[in-house]
């Protein structure tokens, strides 16, 4: 029997992807095919033989891992005989724990399922799950609320992620941890595991006996010595541990111990010992252009006060979107890369990342034959993007996201560490006492309006960005 007889009578015909992107997300997810609405995937399509305990375990993987690439809802899974939707915005379990019914506990996604002697039933389902009633958008406006109420947009990864930095933020400040310390440790911890899980951490940089960060929590002195080597390799002005850190950290154990179950489960007020065996949150999957949001709805929520003064409101990745499929397009025909682009007020850097990813994208439309090199990943983000924020937690993590952004075009993703390459200096911090931060020539702490700063030195091809929305005490000069 045909595996392929759902799709067909619910309208989908599943395509090879057609391009290497594409195809690489497909293997990192472990489906067979997907269905775009438009330019974006919205269905991925998984064939088995049979719905046994083995396919149920690999589809609960499956679903864990489309929850943390978030930007698809459903799961079509077929074998010969029947046809299971489930629900890709449900929180994963752990699927390789001994004392699950995995039966029972895969069951929780199914929005639906369909025999193939049961015509009614598939006709039923073509009204809400074919390809038109995707593409249309039908779920949302049928009656049949059932489907509506198992789809919970509140439980993606990125506020679920944000949940658990929150708590574990608030805990940490409860015990006496400084605001600033909370921000270093929780940003330089989501920068180290996006580093791990994309294979971009040789095991030369772990101390002796340690093999992953997580393992490293347990043991304070352990984790500054690797802390030490990180920033040694990024230049220092995106990961520096003051005085104050290792005053408020190294004699208190339980507070790395937090962030570790944190970045594994969700759970940092459980730090109890936890067979690791399975993790939540999937940094090779999860998107970089998430931790923009992850970070600006952290900063809502525990800092409100500075988002108040500072006006800051995150930017959603489908109006960046938009904005630079106007602005600055990327296709085949698209070749010119060397543009000067300016963010004036970059926050965490949302626009700057598309914006570099793009050119990057476009300077091998220039160069087909050549393959990426860190130097000249590093020569496009240092002579083309630039960026003006006044709050140093937010530069910080639009410089890390940039850094992951150059690192997502490498591979073998630990080439650079391997060829001896640092990072390039991208802050320039006049105010801060530490020196590093006065060398970057691309990310500017400063007030945009207030200010005439080292960034009005150079002449932009493009100016792109979302002004802060607050109403601040400006000078008459300024206006």
């Amino acid at each position: 029997m045909d595996n392929n007889y759902f799709l067909t009578e619910l309208g989908f015909s599943p395509k090879k992807p057609e391009s290497d992107e594409l195809c690489a997300l497909l293997s990192a997810l472990r489906v067979d095919s997907v269905h775009k609405s438009g330019e974006y995937p919205a269905v991925f399509f998984k064939k088995v033989p049979r719905f046994g305990s083995h396919e149920l375990k690999e589809i609960a993987e499956i679903q864990q891992k489309i929850w943390n690439y978030r930007k698809v809802l459903f799961l079509y899974v077929s074998s010969p005989t029947e046809i299971r939707i489930y629900n890709c915005t449900r929180q994963p379990f752990n699927f390789k724990s001994d004392n699950i019914n995995i039966e029972i506990e895969v069951q929780k996604y199914e929005l639906d399922r369909c025999e193939k002697e049961d015509k009614e039933k598939l006709r039923e389902l073509s009204g809400i799950f074919s390809a038109i009633a995707i593409d249309s958008g039908s779920i949302w406006l049928h009656k049949e609320k059932k489907y509506r109420d198992k789809i919970n947009l509140q439980r993606k990864v990125d506020k679920k992620l944000v949940e658990s930095l929150l708590r574990t933020a608030k805990l940490l400040k409860k015990n006496k941890v400084s605001p600033e310390v909370v921000h270093s440790l929780l940003v330089r911890s989501l920068f180290i595991m996006y580093l791990e899980d994309r294979k971009a951490t040789p095991k030369e940089l772990y101390p002796d006996g340690y093999k992953s960060y997580l393992e490293l929590l347990d043991n304070p002195d352990a984790t500054y010595t690797f802390y030490a080597k990180i920033e040694k390799h990024f230049n220092g002005n995106v990961f520096p541990v003051t005085p104050l850190e290792i005053s408020n950290i190294k004699d208190h154990p339980e507070h790395l111990k937090r962030i570790k179950h944190c970045l594994y489960d969700g759970d940092p007020e459980n730090i109890q010992q936890k067979l690791f065996d399975w993790r939540l949150f999937d940094f090779s999957i999860i998107q970089v252009e998430v931790l923009s949001e992850v970070y600006e709805n952290f900063l809502n929520e525990f800092d409100s006060e500075e988002k108040k003064r500072s006006g800051a409101y995150y930017t959603p990745p489908s109006l960046v979107e938009l904005i630079l499929n106007q602005v600055l397009p990327i296709s085949d025909k698209e070749k010119e890369y060397r543009l000067k682009i300016l963010d004036p007020a970059c926050g965490s850097g949302i626009f700057l990342v598309e914006a570099y990813k793009r050119l990057v994208k476009r300077w091998k439309n220039s160069h087909p034959e050549k393959e990426f090199n860190f130097k000249e990943l590093s020569d496009i983000l240092q002579q083309s993007v630039f960026g003006v924020e006044i709050n140093p937690h937010a530069i910080k993590v639009a410089a890390f996201s940039l850094y992951l952004a150059m690192l997502d075009f490498l591979e073998p993703k630990d080439v650079w560490l391997r060829d001896g390459e640092t990072f390039p200096f991208l802050i320039k911090d006049t105010e801060s006492s530490d020196e590093r931060d006065r060398e970057g020539k691309n990310l500017f702490r400063t007030n945009t309006i207030l200010e005439n700063g080292e960034f009005e030195k150079h002449k932009y091809d493009l100016i792109i960005g979302n002004p802060p929305f607050s109403r601040q005490s400006i000078p008459q000069y300024a206006k």
